[in-house]
C-alpha cells in the first residue's frame, strides 16, 4: 500500500502525486508536486483530501546530470 499524505503535509520527494478526495465527489487524478511543496487541502472536502506518490521525479535543477550543465 502506496504511503498517502494529507493537505497541511510537506511534499518528501519531487514527482506525480495521485490525488484521492475523501467525499468521492471528483474521480482521482493526478497532480505535479515539487520537493518540500505543501499539500493543500480542497475547497469541497479541506482535509479529507489525500496525495498518493505515483511517480517520482527529480526537479532538473536538482538531476545530477543537469546541474553539472549548469555550472559550466
Amino acid at each position: 500500500m502506496p504511503k498517502t499524505f494529507e493537505a497541511g503535509n510537506r511534499a518528501p520527494s519531487s514527482g506525480v502525486y495521485k490525488v484521492v478526495h475523501g467525499r468521492q465527489h471528483v474521480e482521482p487524478h493526478h497532480v505535479t508536486v515539487l520537493y518540500g511543496d505543501t499539500f493543500p487541502a480542497f475547497l469541497e472536502c479541506l482535509h479529507r483530501v489525500r496525495f498518493e506518490l505515483a511517480i517520482p521525479a527529480a526537479h532538473i535543477n536538482a538531476h545530477p546530470l543537469f546541474m553539472r550543465a549548469q555550472t559550466r
